[in-house]
């Protein structure tokens, strides 16, 4: 519709309107392309049907007027599947009548050549129907089939179809879990490996628990493993070479049991135990310090101070600490001749106070005397106190002594930006930029009575506007307010420093714990205080421990109060009677003085047996009084709570029902 159609001399020719060009159909391409996969034109000749002689290797009989094809064994008559897509899009396409005598697709089949096509011998695929009669496998083949068989079969020379059973333990292993043998006339026959036994159905092989009789022999703990077991051996036992048998470790034999200071090997186990004024810490091993001062084992009369295995006492300002080492002795300054007084000297139970004589008035520094005289006293009418005196004014001469500003009742004082010094009459600058910057955003430069905010060059005054944020080392542009820098917290980035790390204004520190002295800036390594004057042990041995050492005395010798000098042992009156273990437990005591006696401080470690349980102290201390603390360990024995019957259920043995 809209073609133009043009009559020329003998023929015809189509116009298209505006905008169009005269074409074939997409759908022709198509079916240019289809008929370019068939068979070659040529056999499309002048008959009606598209093939004109039959394929290769068909038979053509002669028919009267005609003839017919014969397809050899395997195959059989039909038409190829592409003539089936051919006919369904030439139905696609309009009549080919539009396209006149000039169309390049009039030598092409039209519907009615499809209809009319010769058939083709198809391959027949015999193993679609029963499976090719095969009993296992087909495989089909162009004009033929073949039958195949799973291992352990064989094809039937007879039919060549029917698969015969060889080997039956090459089909699933014989139904067999481990190994199968096969013998002719006898059949399959499972066999087990070391470790297992067959069960009742003949070809399931089961596990052994070795451990299930007489512990497999095994001293303490038996584990079965899949055809074998195990011997294993308590915490504090290790396994003797005829893996059989569980030995005692002794801890104690390699580094003291990692024990701090005392090591006592146990059976299947061993306990640390410490020397007086330390105790064992959490973790059962280390000695750490007492602290008699926070618990109050002490005597001092005023301070006292915990120090590594004991303490001292010390006294405060005006006091002096007697010979006993614990009472503080008031001191007398006025006895001393710097006191400080112009005048008289007081003495006051740790403290003293200067005194004037008759027309003299204490100073407000407290220690000097001014006169009174009627020269030297500005009396003023108006400033009379309620008794009706004359006020002093102490300002009157040399200012008070102060350097800037001096009241008669306050004293010295100091203008803004200055503060008074420890003498009370001198006035220093106050270095404003020491306390937050003086609160500017970059630099902070002081100045005598006040500061000044600047920009980062050090030069441009800050005023909010005319700087650019440069931030120094260790500092970032605040993410709240552009125009400040805020600290860059360097410890937040994990692995800074090997043990602690303390953040600083711009920069960070690394700091290490008592004991270790800091390496390479970052990293903590153990400091041998032995190796520096013995580690002021006087008398004894210098041990080094990690993060800390000890001094030892030899025998015959102990440590006195200050850890560190070796005084020879008396014998005293403060002795323990012999400590005694309670029933069904044992115990350890250090500081061993005498086969039969204990002397002060004493410390016994208290356990119980195996099935029992400690009530009471672990720890027993032989007190400066001769006797044992006011404490009682007991082992009670060990019972479980008795568990009661579960709902629509029972619980074996009954004993657990007991406790």
């Amino acid at each position: 519709a809209g073609t133009l159609c043009e009559n020329l001399n003998g023929s015809y020719t189509c116009i298209c309107p505006p905008g169009f060009a005269l074409g074939l159909p997409p759908v022709y391409a198509s079916l240019r392309a289809l008929l370019s996969s068939m068979q070659p034109v040529s056999s499309f000749a002048k008959t009606s049907s598209i093939m004109s002689t039959p394929d290769a290797g068909t038979l053509c009989e002669n028919l009267n007027g005609s003839y017919t094809c014969i397809c050899p064994p395997g195959f059989a008559l039909g038409l190829p599947p592409v003539y089936a897509s051919l006919r369904a899009l030439l139905s696609s396409m309009q009549p080919v009548s539009s396209f006149a005598k000039t169309s390049s697709i009039m030598s092409t089949p039209t519907i009615s050549n499809t209809q009319n096509s010769s058939p083709s011998c198809l391959d027949i695929d015999e193993c679609s129907i029963s499976n090719g009669n095969c009993s296992h496998f087909c495989m089909n083949f162009p004009g033929s089939f073949q039958c195949s068989c799973p291992p352990g079969f064989t094809l039937s020379s007879v039919d060549n179809r029917t698969c015969l059973l060889v080997n039956a333990c090459l089909q699933d292993n014989g139904g067999c879990t481990h190994a199968c043998d096969f013998a002719a006339g006898v059949g399959v026959r499972c066999r087990c490996p070391t470790g297992y036994t067959l069960a009742a159905d003949a070809h399931t092989c089961l596990d052994i628990d070795e451990c299930a009789r007489v512990n497999g022999g095994c001293r303490q703990r038996c584990y079965n493993t899949p055809g074998s077991f195990e011997c294993a051996c308590s915490a504090g036992y290790e396994l003797s070479p005829n893996g059989l048998d569980c030995v005692d470790i002794d801890e104690c034999a390699n580094g003291f049991g990692n024990c701090t200071f005392v090591c006592v090997n146990l059976l299947g186990s061993y306990e640390c135990g410490c020397e007086g004024g330390f105790q064992l810490g959490e973790d059962r091993r280390t000695c750490i310090d007492v602290d008699e001062c926070a618990l109050g084992r002490h005597d001092c009369s005023h301070d006292c101070v915990n120090v590594e295995g004991g303490y001292e006492c010390i006294c405060p300002e005006g006091y002096l600490l007697s010979e006993n080492k614990a009472t503080c002795l008031d001191v007398d300054e006025c006895i001393a001749s710097d006191h400080g007084c112009s005048h008289g000297c007081d003495n006051k139970l740790g403290s003293y106070e200067c005194s004037c004589p008759v027309g003299h008035t204490l100073a407000a520094d407290k220690r000097n005397c001014i006169a009174t005289t009627p020269l030297e006293v500005d009396v003023r009418t108006d400033e009379l106190d309620t008794l009706d005196t004359a006020i002093i004014d102490v300002c009157l001469r040399d200012n008070g002594g102060c350097s800037h500003i001096c009241n008669p009742e306050m004293g010295c004082s100091c203008p803004s930006g200055l503060e008074l010094s420890v003498d009370g009459k001198t006035c220093v600058d106050i270095d404003e930029c020491a306390y937050n910057n003086g609160g500017c955003a970059q630099l902070c430069h002081n100045t005598a009575g006040g500061f000044q905010c600047l920009c980062s060059d050090g030069v441009t005054p800050d005023d909010g506007v005319s700087c650019v944020t440069i931030c120094p080392p260790g500092f970032a542009v605040s993410s709240v307010d552009p125009n400040h820098c805020v600290d860059i917290d360097e410890c937040a980035t994990p692995g800074v420093c090997q043990y602690s790390c303390m953040n600083t204004n711009g920069s960070y520190e690394c700091v290490c714990p008592p004991g270790y002295a800091l390496r390479n800036g970052r990293e903590c390594e153990d400091v041998n205080e032995c190796l520096l004057d013995n580690g002021g042990c006087v008398g004894g041995e210098c041990i080094n421990h990690i993060g800390s050492f000890q001094c030892k005395c030899s025998l015959g010798y102990r440590l006195t109060s200050d850890r560190r000098t070796c005084e020879r042992l008396l014998e005293s009156r403060d002795q323990c009677t012999p400590f005694t273990a309670p029933a069904n437990g044992d115990f350890h005591c250090t500081k061993y003085r005498h086969k039969r006696k204990h002397f002060y401080n004493t410390r016994c470690k208290v356990w119980c047996n195996q099935g029992y349980r400690l009530e009471g102290p672990t720890q027993r201390f032989c007190n400066a009084s001769g006797q044992w603390d006011d404490f009682e360990s007991r082992c009670l024995p060990t019972t479980c709570p008795r568990l009661h019957q579960p709902i629509n259920g029972e619980i074996v043995p009954a004993a657990c029902t007991t406790s």
